[in-house]
């Protein structure tokens, strides 16, 4: 999702007011958005919350 808008880390975490280094922990895997900022990124991005994880 945030590479297919051309964000970078640091722009996709100031939206949704976490670090970049947590950016690249969901990106990598090792930690997971909550529920919150999964609601946030679907409205953000006009997308329902399980079709986030696609890829």
């Amino acid at each position: 999702m945030r590479k297919d808008n051309l964000l970078t880390q640091e722009e996709f975490g100031q939206l949704f007011h976490v670090t970049r280094q947590t950016v690249s922990n969901w990106g990598n895997g090792k930690s997971y958005p909550d529920l919150q900022i999964l609601v946030s990124m679907s409205n953000q991005f006009s997308s329902h919350p399980v079709l986030l994880k696609t890829k």
